[in-house]
């Protein structure tokens, strides 16, 4: 895998803005057609919240690497700490799913 293949390490280069911090986001819908369920757009490259609180703080286990990460963030549960519910980063973000 190279760093642009999963858009790590700030390497991709999308919608023609350069790599390394030129091109941090993509317009909606650019990526690609839509999947079989209808949806667009997520392929990532944002790390990812979940519904596990973390014991002793109460905040939210995060997942995954995002578009700042190193390789070996990329599958890494990051469950050392949690992340409180009032925390922002460009590189957050959260999957809707209908059950």
């Amino acid at each position: 895998m190279t760093d642009t293949t999963a858009n790590y390490n700030e390497a991709a280069n999308w919608n023609g803005r350069p790599p390394g911090g030129g091109g941090l986001f993509t317009t909606v819908g650019s990526a690609g057609s839509y999947s079989a369920y209808g949806t667009c757009d997520q392929t990532g490259n944002v790390m990812e919240w979940t519904e596990t609180v973390f014991p002793g703080n109460g905040g939210r286990v995060r997942y995954g690497g995002h578009f700042y990460s190193p390789i070996t963030d990329i599958n890494y549960i990051l469950s050392r700490y949690g992340q409180e519910l009032t925390f922002a980063q460009s590189e957050m973000g959260f999957r809707v799913a209908r059950w």
